[in-house]
């Protein structure tokens, strides 16, 4: 069952990333991204307000868990609308790029090179410190069309990558959430959840995968792009 869902998990998610990445090429793909998304989180709601329904036992759990998985779903709802990305982008760290080092220059230029420097007099050139100019040092450092990895790009409200990415993060959270809450807190999950080999591969290769796919991997990105960006 764990492997059925690692490929569904793989399969859709993956399936919505590249998508996604299409998407700023075509806006059918935006849209059926979007759609995607809402049928994903109105079906976490359902799921959560017909659980406390078919459960059989632990009254309580249940409930608590159904109100986790609904939770989820709305706050998933919820981030599809711009309006609420940009309210809360100012949560996330803001775009940033590396200031450039000093660099250190000649005061004056030189006739012929010699070291030390020297002017045609004799006379040594002491080298000082200048700094970068206000609008280079913050242009952002580009390689091969994409910028470096050791630049901070912050969320972007207007960018459908980062708002899967947002969904999927809420999704990841609470799944992990309700699961502790169904499972019976600490005392349920270490009696009834046995952690095996395919249980730690089914949760190491979606993270994985979909990080990769997230970067735009042979989309917008070429595998050493992808490193880059990664870091």
């Amino acid at each position: 069952m764990e492997y059925v869902q690692l490929v569904l998990i793989v399969l859709i998610g993956g399936g919505i990333i590249v998508a996604a990445n299409y998407s700023g090429r075509n806006q059918a793909v935006a849209a059926l991204v979007l759609t995607s998304l809402a049928f994903m989180n109105v079906l976490t709601i359902l799921v959560a307000l017909t659980l406390p329904f078919v459960a059989a036992d632990e009254v309580e759990s249940v409930w608590a868990g159904a109100g986790v998985l609904a939770l989820t779903g709305a706050i998933g709802m919820l981030l599809l609308l711009e309006p609420i990305r940009r309210a809360i982008s100012n949560w996330f760290p803001p775009r940033s790029e590396l200031q450039s080092e000093a660099s250190f220059v000649p005061s004056a230029e030189l006739s012929t090179p010699t070291y030390p420097p020297m002017m045609s007099d004799g006379e040594l050139i002491t080298l000082q410190p200048q700094s970068t100019p206000a609008s280079a040092s913050h242009a952002p450092s580009i390689t091969n069309g994409q910028p470096k990895s050791t630049e901070l790009l912050g969320f972007d409200p207007r960018s459908l990558v980062h708002t899967v990415a947002l969904v999927f993060c809420v999704y990841v959270f609470g799944n992990q959430l309700a699961s502790f809450v169904l499972g019976g807190g600490l005392a349920g999950l270490a009696e009834e959840v046995e952690i095996t080999a395919g249980t730690l591969i089914a949760n190491f290769i979606p993270l994985l995968i979909l990080p990769l796919l997230g970067v735009g991997l042979f989309v917008r990105r070429s595998w050493p792009q992808v490193l880059d960006r990664l870091g």
